[in-house]
């Protein structure tokens, strides 16, 4: 069963925490929880974005996609990666021809 709640306790020094003092202060933030709400939110995003972008490049439905990803899923790879895989191992088989 998926955890519906995760409690994360973070301790910055140095560069991470200037960098998030920075992104904190950049976005007018109170509170530390708020700046990784956003951080979150925007990489989720970002990879939906990508996602979309990657069905759109192998001309795919979504279906198909979805399939793809978890046959890379299972092999530890991402969808790009098992793609290329796949399309590699078919330009081999057809130099062997």
């Amino acid at each position: 069963m998926e955890k519906t709640k995760l409690n994360v306790r973070v301790e910055l020094e140095g560069e991470a925490l200037r960098r998030f003092k920075i992104v904190k202060e950049y976005y007018g933030m109170v509170r530390n929880t708020e700046v990784l709400h956003l951080l979150i939110s925007q990489k989720y995003e970002e990879l939906e974005r990508r996602k979309q972008q990657q069905v759109k490049r192998l001309q795919v439905d979504a279906e198909t996609y979805q399939k793809l990803e978890q046959k890379a899923k299972e092999q530890g790879l991402t969808a790009d990666q098992y793609v290329t895989q796949l399309i590699g191992g078919l330009i081999k088989g057809k130099k062997k021809e």
